[in-house]
């Protein structure tokens, strides 16, 4: 019985066993009637790799695009390319825990599909629950670790936000406009988090910008800008986002120590900036 480790973006090939009929495929947002199996019938894959395509070797429904485990990315990222009644088999080669090379398979059929209106021309309120839908499932795959995932859906979010500017908003939107509001700066601040993470600290500084342009006292924004800007030696510029952090949320743990740590160093560099420039004199 194989064990098989899933890393967090893998390749896989497609291969077309039966073909579809039409000429459209489907698109983000679409609801898809397929049937999913995997092989060989023994391997060993906990449930929460997958969960969002069970039953397996049943017809179930997906709304495509929209998913919170690496293999059903792969599922999603296949079934675009598909037509109606299409039989595809993805492959999928990497380790098992002999560090042996294995190979999965995944038989797609596509029984049937509804096209969803693209981006552009979507209402105000499936902008939103679409950009709802794609942070929530952001941050199943934060909470995992798998943070180039949670990026990619945290950044899809933003897309279907971003698109209320193509609507004309009447008053029966209001409230989804005001928590609209919110879910941008969670996004921008989520983002963030990310790229913090991987050190691309500059993006770090422009996005949470971009959410204190929303909300000046956004306090994960100010923490994070914070942080990005310590990692630069920035740290003057760090001090002022964590001082008005800590007075909008004092007795913060972590921001107190962002703040002790951060006045350290400016006080070390300070020291050895004037030792450098007594040696010029």
């Amino acid at each position: 019985m194989t064990v098989y480790n899933l890393p967090g973006d893998i390749t896989f090939t497609k291969t077309i066993i039966t073909s579809g009929q039409g000429l459209n495929a489907p698109n983000e947002g679409s609801n898809c009637k397929v049937i999913i199996k995997f092989s060989p019938a023994d391997y060993v894959l906990n449930t929460n790799k997958y969960n969002d395509l069970l039953p397996l070797n049943e017809e179930i429904n997906l709304h495509l695009g929209f998913y919170s485990t690496v293999i059903s990315n792969y599922v999603h990222k296949c079934l675009v390319t598909m037509k109606q009644n299409e039989l595809s088999q993805l492959d999928f080669d990497y380790s098992s825990h002999a560090d042996e090379t294995q190979t999965m398979k995944i038989f797609i059929h596509l029984i049937s599909f509804e096209r969803f209106p693209e981006i552009y021309s979507m209402s105000i309120d499936n902008l939103y629950n679409f950009a709802l839908k794609h942070k929530e499932n952001a941050n199943k795959f934060f909470q995992h670790k798998n943070y180039c995932q949670a990026f990619k859906l945290y950044h899809r979010s933003l897309c279907y936000l971003l698109n209320f500017i193509n609507e004309q908003p009447i008053d029966e939107h209001n409230e989804i406009l005001e928590n609209s509001n919110q879910l941008i700066l969670s996004i921008y601040s989520n983002i963030s988090a990310c790229q913090l993470i991987h050190g691309n600290n500059i993006n770090v500084i422009a996005n949470c910008s971009s959410a204190l342009e929303i909300n000046p006292n956004y306090v994960k924004a100010l923490y994070r800008r914070g942080c990005a800007y310590a990692n630069l030696k920035d740290y003057e510029l760090a001090l002022k986002d964590i001082e008005l952090a800590n007075r909008i949320q004092p007795h913060d743990e972590k921001i107190e120590n962002l703040f002790k740590t951060t006045k350290q160093r400016l006080d070390e560099y300070n020291k050895t900036l004037g030792k450098s420039l007594k040696k010029l004199f």
